[in-house]
């Protein structure tokens, strides 16, 4: 759920979809991913084809219960993503890295053996360990 009350989910599939308060409906977009997470401004990122990073918005509705969305590829290579209230994305990378997105590219921020990740609305990341430890980084 993004920070404007926008809810993405990924469906069976690799389908992507948005909901739709005020028809209270589902919406398909174009596109697969494996996982999402929503930005400020109910911006999505996705990763696609388990490792692909990309991002999305704005839309435009071609019909009903479907809108289209312009992906634009984030670079790098993603086991997991998060985003943050405030618009900071943290990603961990297929060697189990932590990155922090720039505006640009990639920003390895020196901590590894990290499996998941979830930001709080500041952009701080928490960090799911190998050994199950969870970490609170700031970077």
């Amino acid at each position: 759920m993004g920070a404007d009350g926008s809810v993405w989910i990924t469906t069976q599939g690799d389908g992507i979809g948005r909901w739709d308060a005020s028809t209270s409906t589902w919406e398909r977009s174009n596109g697969k991913a494996q996982q999402v997470s929503v930005s400020a401004g109910g911006i999505p990122w996705v990763v696609q084809g388990g490792t692909q990073i990309w991002r999305g918005g704005p839309y435009t509705p071609p019909q009903p219960d479907d809108f289209a969305t312009p992906w634009v590829s984030a670079g790098g290579n993603a086991l997991d993503i998060g985003t943050g209230a405030d618009g900071t994305v943290w990603m961990v990378d297929a060697n189990r890295k932590i990155h922090r997105y720039d505006g640009s590219g990639w920003e390895h921020m020196h901590h590894t053996g990290v499996i998941r990740v979830d930001v709080d609305p500041s952009g701080n990341a928490y960090l799911v360990l190998e050994n199950n430890h969870i970490r609170h980084w700031s970077g």
